[in-house]
């Protein structure tokens, strides 16, 4: 099927980033959690555009538009632009926590990481 490598990828990080999203709301709050994703969003979708197909929602982020026109997109392009997300979104984490959320998500990033190696 054209696109399931595509989608795989956006479902992979959709997971991830709602882990992040549960994560750090206990520890920082919704409010802050949603604006910090709100600026790394803002950041990251002129240069990236996947991401633009992306929406912040009170949840979290919505990735439905993006799976659904992932086959659009190169697998490459997709990781790059996820990664430049969370990159933008850990270093706002950073600053307002030091180590602290990063620390809690370290369990959850290697497991992600596994996945993503397999994906090949």
């Amino acid at each position: 099927m054209s696109g399931e490598k595509q989608r795989f990828v956006v479902s992979l990080y959709a997971d991830l980033l709602q882990t992040i999203w549960n994560k750090t709301c206990l520890i920082v709050g919704p409010t802050t959690v949603q604006t910090l994703m709100e600026s790394a969003l803002f950041q990251t979708q002129p240069r990236h555009p996947p991401l633009q197909a992306v929406a912040l929602t009170e949840t979290g982020l919505d990735t439905s538009v993006l799976q659904a026109q992932a086959h659009v997109h190169s697998v490459e392009a997709l990781k790059l632009a996820f990664e430049d997300f969370l990159s933008t979104l850990f270093s706002s984490f950073t600053i307002l926590t030091g180590d602290l959320i990063v620390r809690q998500l370290n369990p959850h990033l290697a497991q992600f990481r596994a996945q993503l190696e397999e994906l090949g």
